[in-house]
């Protein structure tokens, strides 16, 4: 067996410790141990080692202990560094985990990045705003259909109607709300893919580059919506410094919600305030909204990790043999399902 030397020795402490620095801190912590033994004396007597050679050993020796614990702990922390480093790098936005949405970034030009990653995905628009300040404005908008939506035969007759606007799933909606606001005049950042914590839309006024609004979207077909949601938007709104929040529903908002809201700067929006305020558009911004409904399947449920309309699947196993259900197309990538009865999200 060929016999290792010290400069091999030392390479392979380094070369450990940098790859795995878990290893790294240990090796570092039995040096420092056993230089901390040697120079306490604390090594029990032998009959064989006088008193002047183990005098020699502490001189010796603990100083290479504790250069080298010095070294595997160096190399270790170096080691751990560059791998936070590498994986931040390699991390996609698109594999953000559900329950943790984008937040807000901190300048537009980090948020029209993020909106440009999913332009594939989404050029249908449509946002919320305030009652008050919102009002629409001459400007046209152009719109498509969602590469994620399965469209609908324009023979079919689409109204625009508050009764259609009972029936969207989450994800139509939020491309309707955000295709609104763009047509009454503001700016609409959408953020990213899963679970959102609290924010669907960003509103920007002329050409600032801090949001004028925070945008909340939520679709229930029976549901009212409760105060919790206020509250998570409030949350959101004082965490990213923005002083004004909008919850849009095509529902109705439960009275703690209103009056939660009426004192913390959130503006709720109803179905009925939200057909009013589509009514007072121009003819142009109403028949995008319309050409989105008709290309649009505003009516299957979309998946909200993956952003892709669901398909229907039955059970073929367990209790629920037999049952339909609302399945990922991206299955077994994607393992989010529904019932067939669900109501929002």
């Amino acid at each position: 067996m060929r016999k290792r030397n010290k400069s091999n020795l030392i390479g392979d402490l380094i070369e450990g410790s940098y790859k795995n620095p878990v290893w790294g801190l240990i090796i570092s912590a039995v040096l420092g141990i056993a230089g901390f033994i040697f120079s306490h004396e604390s090594l029990p007597a032998h009959p064989n080692l006088s008193a002047s050679i183990r005098i020699n050993m502490f001189h010796t020796f603990v100083p290479i202990l504790y250069v080298l614990a010095l070294v595997a702990l160096f190399f270790s922390a170096a080691g751990y560094i560059l791998s936070r480093v590498k994986k931040g790098m390699n991390k996609s936005p698109d594999a953000v985990p559900t329950a943790q949405k984008k937040a807000p970034a901190k300048n537009e030009d980090e948020y029209l990045r993020q909106e440009n990653n999913q332009k594939k995905k989404e050029t249908a628009n449509g946002q919320a705003g305030k009652v008050d300040n919102i009002e629409p404005v001459t400007k046209s908008s152009q719109t498509a259909s969602p590469d994620n939506s399965i469209a609908v035969s324009e023979e079919k007759r689409i109204e625009l109607s508050e009764d259609t606007l009972k029936k969207m799933e989450w994800y139509s909606f939020e491309m309707f709300c955000k295709l609104y606001f763009e047509t009454a005049g503001w700016k609409v950042v959408k953020t990213g893919a899963g679970a959102d914590g609290g924010v669907d839309l960003l509103l920007f006024e002329n050409t600032s580059t801090w949001p004028y609004a925070l945008v909340q979207c939520k679709a229930r077909s029976h549901k009212g919506i409760g105060v919790n949601y206020a509250r998570e938007l409030l949350g959101v709104m004082s965490a990213e410094s923005v002083k004004k929040g909008i919850l849009i529903t095509n529902s109705f908002f439960s009275e703690d919600a209103i009056e939660f809201g009426g004192v913390n700067q959130i503006e709720l929006i109803d179905l009925s305030i939200f057909w009013r305020l589509i009514e007072k558009l121009n003819e142009s911004s109403k028949s995008a909204l319309v050409n989105f409904l008709k290309t649009t399947d505003f009516i299957t449920p979309t998946c909200p990790n993956c952003e892709i309309k669901m398909i229907e699947r039955t059970a073929k196993k367990g209790k629920s043999t037999g049952q339909k259900f609302w399945g990922c197309r991206n299955y077994p990538r994607c393992l989010y399902i529904l019932k067939m009865n669900y109501d929002g999200n």
